[in-house]
């Protein structure tokens, strides 16, 4: 596992957090018409980074929005209509960005399209392993 640190000593798995934002940029492509537009956004404030991907695609529907983090959940088919994917995406990306001290949340409307936002703590990391004796 590689880990990477910054000026704070702040330790992150880089490859963990890579695949976390390498999956939600590919869903919002996948699930968005061509040539739409996918737009991150990174805010840092003082404690916390915020990146925000935010697709037009199909949009979730509201009945769906509670499932989107269970493993193997796959809502309707306009969410999964190449047949790719298994499922797991979201549910890994929310066990990473938890275990990096961060919060991750959907927001969606049908017919309007779907935002990822994910807050990362800035000097805080893997709880976990921080939680474990000595």
């Amino acid at each position: 596992m590689r880990r990477t640190a910054d000026a704070m000593g702040t330790m992150a798995d880089a490859a963990h957090l890579e695949r976390t934002l390498r999956n939600v940029v590919r869903n919002a492509i996948e699930h968005s018409a061509a040539g739409d537009e996918v737009d991150l956004t990174l805010t840092v404030t003082g404690d916390a980074a915020l990146l925000r991907v935010a697709d037009s695609g199909a949009g979730i529907a509201a009945a769906d929005l509670d499932h989107v983090f269970d493993r193997v959940y796959r809502s309707d088919s306009s969410r999964s209509r190449t047949g790719a994917g298994s499922g797991l995406g979201l549910a890994i990306a929310r066990r990473i960005v938890e275990r990096h001290g961060g919060v991750i949340t959907v927001e969606s409307e049908r017919g309007v399209g779907t935002t990822v936002a994910l807050r990362l703590p800035l000097g805080v990391h893997d709880r976990e392993r921080d939680a474990r004796p000595a």
